[in-house]
């Protein structure tokens, strides 16, 4: 049968069931056994699970939960008896300190070695609180999170230079609660491929906001896109969109009339855009036959407005764009078509042999053949257009006589940008 050990024992207290003595430890808030007197031997095993295969009196300390037991067997059961007296609670430890984040004027001053995993340090100029990562400072948000404002806005709409070069766009962007801002773009494609106006990725100044453009020269490939522009604070998105367009669109050059003759016999004119015509041969030795007469916008056979070489068979004439400008007064870019009228007169007419582009006016590339000009197929006032469609600002024509005077062209219009 069970024992009812006393209640509210003292120190040294005893009490015998079994045959076995146990003595109470206020100390420990256990009873313990002491000699036996007859009976099964009693042992202690101290371990946080029961021990296996007991006899009758053992003991058990429970060192996970801190309690004493006795194994009991009567007549029809066996069991662990508790047979110790709880202690009561202690009381709460003292809580530890708080975490103070060490301050600096700005972040430009915050240490980058030194630092604890979790450190925490806050930028007075900014009120902003940063904990060390074990690696950098990471900025902590807090209150309110507002978007990145634009404080320089960009352009609805950005013009890509033809010639070539490139252009940019300007957004300036802050961030309210004064973490860093990062700029992206989208262009309005299919998986944000890079439109065919441009020839390379458009790049961006993190620091400024300055995205600079670099566009395509192929002709074929003039066309307009939208461009989104990003500024992100890591956690909003603040966009503006952009209309970027690429338009090759080329006019009659009306600024090449009215220029200056120079050099000996007139082998020279200047227009006043810049473009200059030379003359591998003097001008027929006539006031009436100068170089200028090519641009006087006179197409018919009329005696004296006509350039007429000095009586040779061959000739060229050079025109350099180089430093010319185009009808806008920006400097030209390109060069799309010319339109000549050979026809002079009956007696005076000359055939194009040959056209040749360059790039700086020493190497040169044919873009045209023998155009088998007569007085019967290019008769008095028939031009012909003749597509240049480059970027070289040298074009040159051959002229071979078919009359009986000297080389001769009536008209050259160019076209271009």
């Amino acid at each position: 049968m069970a024992t009812n050990f006393p209640n509210s024992p003292s120190n040294g207290d005893t009490h015998v069931f079994g045959g076995t003595t146990y003595t109470y430890n206020s100390t420990k808030g256990v009873w313990n056994s002491s000699a036996s007197s007859g009976g099964g031997g009693a042992s202690v095993t101290t371990d946080d699970t029961a021990p296996s295969s007991p006899s009758d009196g053992d003991l058990w300390w429970d060192s996970a939960g801190g309690k004493m037991y006795v194994y009991y067997q009567d007549a029809d059961s066996s069991q662990w008896v508790s047979v110790s007296v709880p202690g009561s609670t202690g009381p709460a430890g003292a809580a530890g300190a708080d975490a103070s984040p060490t301050a600096y004027t700005n972040f430009a001053g915050f240490p980058s070695s030194g630092n604890t995993l979790g450190d925490f340090a806050i930028a007075q100029d900014t009120k902003a609180l940063y904990v060390w990562d074990g690696a950098e400072w990471d900025r902590i948000s807090s209150g309110s999170d507002e978007s990145p404002r634009v404080t320089t806005e960009p352009a609805t709409s950005h013009n890509l230079n033809t010639d070539g070069t490139t252009s940019t766009v300007t957004m300036v962007a802050e961030d309210p609660e004064g973490f860093d801002i990062e700029y992206g773009i989208k262009y309005n494609t299919s998986g944000n491929t890079l439109p065919s106006p441009l020839a390379s990725a458009t790049t961006i100044n993190q620091s400024t906001g300055v995205f600079t453009f670099t566009p395509t020269t192929t002709t074929s490939n003039a066309g307009s896109f939208v461009t989104r522009l990003t500024a992100s604070d890591g956690n909003r998105v603040t966009t503006r969109n952009v209309t970027v367009s690429l338009n090759f669109t080329s006019f009659q050059l009306t600024n090449l009339s009215g220029g200056t003759v120079s050099g000996t016999g007139g082998v020279t004119y200047t227009s006043p855009s810049g473009m200059v015509l030379t003359a591998s041969t003097a001008n027929y030795p006539a006031a009436t036959y100068t170089l200028d007469k090519i641009f006087d916008g006179q197409t018919s056979g009329t005696l004296g407005n006509y350039w007429l070489s000095s009586g040779s068979t061959t000739d060229t004439l050079t025109f350099d764009f180089s430093n010319a400008t185009n009808n806008s007064g920006d400097a030209m870019a390109y060069i799309q078509k010319i339109v000549v009228t050979p026809y002079c007169r009956s007696d005076t007419f000359s055939n194009i042999t040959k056209i040749e582009r360059s790039s700086n006016g020493s190497t040169w590339t044919q873009t045209h053949g023998d155009q088998g000009y007569t007085s019967s197929n290019s008769g008095d006032g028939v031009s012909h257009t003749l597509n240049l469609n480059t970027y070289d600002l040298y074009f040159r024509i051959s002229l071979s006589r078919t009359g009986s005077w000297g080389t001769s062209i009536n008209e050259v219009v160019v076209w271009g940008y």
